[in-house]
């Protein structure tokens, strides 16, 4: 029995880099940055005032995914 917890437990870290790679191969990167998000033109009867956001950067799925 202590063999074989030490087997397993020498091969847990490579499975989990397994999955994030399987995770991550289709995904793309996002690159963060600022835009300017609502609207000063027609006022407030239509949204937010305008203001600078900032997004970080994050990773998306490459296809669309349905349920």
């Amino acid at each position: 029995v202590p063999i074989f917890i030490l087997i397993v437990a020498w091969k847990l870290p490579a499975l989990g880099q397994e999955s994030e790679t399987s995770i991550t191969e289709n995904m793309v990167l996002i690159h963060g940055g600022v835009f300017k998000r609502g609207c000063n033109r027609f006022g407030p009867q239509h949204g937010a005032p305008e203001q600078l956001v900032h997004l970080d950067g994050f990773s998306i799925d490459k296809y669309e995914v349905t349920n």
